[in-house]
């Protein structure tokens, strides 16, 4: 994950040699590697680069990944599920969404509500 967020952010080039320091939790070095990262990041091509580059908070692109990992490692109340995440403005991406569940506490009027044809 941290190649990938590195790469993304322009902290890290893809296609050159990076050297990666590991540190115990006493803080001592307990490894080096010397690597690349289009070489770790096999899935992520090219191409794909410039569309990650163009996230404004990588902090909400972190997030975002933090949670999918919880989802894909915990599931929901202990059942694995599927989901997608969406990384956009509202804007871009509302005339493609809706809300598959009603909001209990945003006072939908009776006609919205019913389940029955009228």
């Amino acid at each position: 994950m941290g190649y990938f967020l590195a790469v993304v952010t322009g902290r890290l080039e893809f296609h050159k040699r990076a050297i990666n320091l590991t540190a115990c939790e006493h803080g001592m070095i307990n490894g080096l590697q010397i690597v690349i990262p289009s070489s770790r990041l096999p899935w992520l091509l090219d191409n794909q680069i410039d569309s990650f580059e163009s996230i404004k908070t990588p902090q909400t692109l972190l997030m975002l990944i933090t949670i999918a990992m919880r989802f894909a490692r915990e599931g929901r109340e202990g059942k694995p599920i599927g989901t997608s995440f969406i990384l956009s403005s509202p804007e871009d991406v509302a005339p493609y969404t809706w809300q598959f569940i009603l909001n209990p506490c945003a006072g939908y009027p009776e006609n919205i509500r019913n389940i029955f044809p009228q």
